[in-house]
Order: C-alpha cells, then structure tokens, then sequence
C-alpha cells in the first residue's frame, strides 16, 4: 500500500467522508474489472459489477473502521472478497427469482422497515400509478420530504438508479459522472437517507 493509500484509509477509519469516496474511486476500476470476469455468462445482461459494487460498498463503509493491512494489495483484496460475496448472493436471488421465489414486493405490502431501495422503489411506483392508501401515501410523503434534503447530485443519482431504474452506466451517462462517482454517490445518498428517516422514528429503523 503506498504513502497516499495509507493516508486516506486512515482518514477514512477515522470517519473522513471524503477520503472513503476518494479511497474507493481510486480502485474502483480495477474493481469492476475483477467482478465483471466472475458473472455468469447467462447472467452478463441481468447482473451488473457496478451494481454488485455499489451493495458492497455499503458493507466496506460498516467494517472500514475493523480492517487492519496486511501487505501491498491488502485493501483491494479485501474489498474484492467482500464484491464477490455479494456478487453469489445476488446469483443466488437471481436464481430464485426465475424459480418465481423471492419476488420483490412493492404493492401490498411495505417493505422492510431499514430497506431504503425498498421504499425508494414505493416512490416510484406511488409516482407512476399514485396510491390512495392513507398509510402508504404519509410513507411516500416522508420519503419524497428526506430525498429533497440530498444534495442535488445525491438526488439525481438515486432518483436514475432507484425511481427510473436504470443501471449505473446509464446514471453516469447522463450525470457525466463516472460510474465510481454515481456508485458513490448512491452509497453516501443512502447513508444520509437513512439519518434523515431514522430521525423521524416512525416508519424506519436509524443506522450508521
């Protein structure tokens, strides 16, 4: 690990935002790269490396502080084992779900209280076809209210990836961002979400 790595990881233990985003931008190709050769063929239009990267990246930011390096490519390795784990886990859904198993819920039922992509996709549908549920649209409400208080970036990358859908490179086109910075961008939108809501103690669970 060289001296600029070494610095940023221990700004980004120490609870440092910008040197996490910046720690993971500057190996998120390689990243990618790495993930993309361990998709299924049969897979390669369904599952996307930067999407797996971007769940993954959730699970970095919760174990960052407990990560000790143990030789020059000890980061990398380390965030790369923890990619391809979520990489199998998402195989494996991807598998239940053309057994017709596991299906998303979005109409019906909430989603589960600390699913932020869950309530996220709820906004979407609520915008596409409104609810007239009194419950579903006070949840709707307080999920539209949280999202305005992103920033402005925060806000178009979570609205591209979870309201219209569309895949990280397609986001990072249209931002003309990087698909690094849109992962991250959703990432660090999340992680704020989540505070916004969890204040509010009524419908999700408060996190990191």
């Amino acid at each position: 690990m060289d001296e600029r790595q070494s610095e940023l990881l221990a700004k980004a233990q120490a609870g440092d935002p910008a040197a996490f985003d910046r720690l993971l931008l500057g190996l998120h190709a390689r990243l990618r790269a790495h993930i993309d050769r361990r998709v299924p063929v049969e897979l390669a239009r369904t599952i996307h490396a930067d999407d797996v990267l971007q769940d993954a990246y959730v699970s970095v930011f919760q174990q960052l502080s407990g990560f000790s390096p143990r030789g020059d490519d000890a980061l990398f390795a380390w965030i790369a084992r923890i990619a391809e784990n979520r990489l199998l886990d998402v195989i494996k859904a991807a598998a239940a779900q053309k057994r017709g198993g596991d299906r998303r819920r979005i109409e019906g039922n909430a989603p589960d209280r600390d699913d932020l992509a869950g309530w996220l996709e709820l906004l979407a549908v609520h915008e596409r076809t409104p609810s007239r549920d009194a419950g579903a649209l006070e949840a709707v409400e307080l999920v539209r209210s949280a999202l305005a208080s992103l920033t402005a970036d925060q806000q178009s990358a979570l609205r591209l990836r979870y309201l219209d859908g569309l895949p990280v490179a397609e986001a990072a086109q249209r931002m003309k961002r990087s698909e690094g910075a849109v992962c991250l961008l959703c990432h660090r939108g999340l992680q704020e979400l989540r505070q916004v809501l969890g204040s509010s103690g009524r419908f999700f669970l408060s996190g990191p």
